[in-house]
């Protein structure tokens, strides 16, 4: 494990500087396209989409393909058949993919920050009232659920008081609390603040009672991958260069601006969002590491959730570095 400490140190510092400075503009050979899967249009994808509206994309010479593939793991089954390239995704649903042998390897995070709150009907007033109640969530082996576990813990409840209902998508769990057919359910920003500006009840933000627990990552295709290297490479570094410009906050409303138009939510929520996850939550790592102590956690949990075997095989199993070592120099 300490070899794969040092591994992910050195990434550090260097890394903030070098996402600043762009490709050459002078390579003249076509622009890679890679087919990217996503779980659905949100803010977790925002550096995505500035670094395509920005221009970043197109100096890494990278034409991207998005594609809904509407679930954390039909992202990883698209991504182990071959369908999608590169795929964000629950690291639960990576890491059982990796483990069952599938060609995938983690290459970065994508969400560094459990960036989720509890969201109930305007007459649950806390967690202890759930019980009894229909509580909304990715699905049962979901990171999700460790999330939903380490939020109701210190209220005395565990899955099993309440009934558990499963929707992989955001969108679809606001809709059910909506409509009534979920009594409380996660939602990730901006989804939380339109809630709580419907009158919804707020039980509770992860990150505050998981601080540091890493919430997903991009996947990459090996096959796909031994012969798009460059595509790879190029993905990452124009993605760094999206988070270092969302985090100037100089960039605050063309950012809100371009999360509007590339997932269609209501400015003041998006605002709101921009405020938590470039100030609080600190959703996005900036020096391009994975540091090995939250990713470790990750691996015990879901080892604890019995899908993975103990002992847990080390970070180096399901994590490909390299392509983040070869984007910090890359030009």
């Amino acid at each position: 494990m300490q070899k794969g400490k040092r591994t992910f140190q050195v990434l550090g510092a260097a890394f903030a500087l070098a996402v600043g400075i762009g490709f050459g503009t002078g390579n003249a050979r076509a622009a890679d396209t890679i087919i990217l899967g996503v779980v659905a249009k949100l803010a977790l994808q925002w550096p995505v989409y500035v670094a395509i509206e920005k221009g970043m994309m197109d100096r890494a010479n990278v034409k991207l393909d998005i594609v809904a593939t509407g679930g954390s793991p039909k992202a990883a089954q698209q991504l182990a058949a071959g369908a999608i390239n590169i795929g964000e995704a629950g690291l639960p649903d990576l890491l059982r993919a990796i483990d069952q042998g599938a060609p995938v390897k983690i290459i970065d995070y994508e969400v560094a920050q459990p960036p989720y709150n509890l969201m109930a009907g305007k007459d649950i007033k806390s967690i202890a009232a759930l019980k009894g109640k229909k509580v909304m969530i990715g699905g049962s082996k979901d990171v999700t659920m460790i999330y939903l576990e380490a939020l109701v813990k210190p209220a005395g409840l565990k899955p099993g008081d309440f009934d558990l209902l499963f929707s992989g998508a955001t969108s679809a769990r606001f809709a059910a609390l909506a409509a009534g057919g979920a009594d409380a359910v996660l939602l990730t920003s901006p989804f939380d603040f339109q809630a709580q500006g419907m009158g919804y009840t707020d039980l509770g933000a992860v990150h505050k009672v998981l601080p540091g627990f890493p919430f997903s990552g991009y996947g990459v295709n090996t096959d796909w991958a031994k012969s798009n290297r460059n595509a790879v490479v190029g993905f990452i570094k124009a993605v760094h260069q999206g988070i270092e410009w969302l985090y100037d906050k100089k960039n605050r409303a063309e950012a809100v601006n371009i999360l509007v138009k590339s997932v269609g939510a209501k400015p003041d929520d998006v605002a709101k969002t921009y405020d938590l996850f470039f100030g609080e939550l600190q959703a996005f790592r900036r020096d391009g590491t994975m540091p090995p102590d939250g990713f470790n956690r990750m691996l015990a949990a879901v080892a604890e959730l019995g899908d993975l075997p103990k002992p847990v095989a080390p970070m180096s199993k399901f994590v490909d570095d390299s392509f983040l070592k070869a984007a910090r120099t890359a030009r």
